[in-house]
């Protein structure tokens, strides 16, 4: 049990040190295992990440809109889904997926190379959120599309 006055500096320690291994560790494929959860912040708490309106996302697909974004494999597009967990890589690993359900496999991912990691602000302050990600159209494997998020701009907040 921690008492006393530095009960308020251990704890942010902890915390602080729970995340930074959280958000650096190496990953295997998006998904279950090392998911991480981030708050319910307002949009305005993410920082380095631009804005879209809603009435501006109307042509980019739905994240759970596997078909269609199998059909643009290759070519270049937007989807738009809230991100329901980040998955981050195990050693060996080289992406990090952002996840738009519980299961990875119901819906699009959008991978960060681990490498293009520093590029990003704030990964876990986008659990929740409504975003847009744009790029070129990925096959993970046989089944599963993607997009690859190389740059902070690949990813907007979409707001009303």
């Amino acid at each position: 049990m921690i008492t006393g006055k530095n009960y308020s500096f251990k704890l942010f320690f902890l915390v602080m040190a729970a995340n930074s291994v959280m958000l650096s560790a190496e990953p295997t494929k998006p998904h279950s295992a090392n998911v991480h959860k981030g708050s319910s912040a307002s949009v305005s708490g993410v920082k380095g990440y631009g804005k879209i309106p809603s009435t501006l996302t109307k042509s980019a697909l739905s994240s759970t809109d596997i078909n269609g974004a199998e059909k643009l494999i290759g070519k270049k597009g937007s989807f738009v889904g809230i991100i329901n967990n980040i998955y981050m890589p195990k050693p060996g690993q080289s992406m990090i997926y952002l996840n738009f359900a519980k299961s990875w496999k119901t819906t699009i991912s959008a991978a960060i190379p681990l490498s293009d990691r520093n590029k990003f602000s704030n990964l876990a302050g986008l659990v929740g959120k409504k975003v847009m990600i744009s790029g070129k159209f990925a096959q993970y494997d046989e089944s599963h599309p993607e997009i690859v998020v190389t740059a902070s701009k690949q990813i907007k907040l979409v707001v009303k």
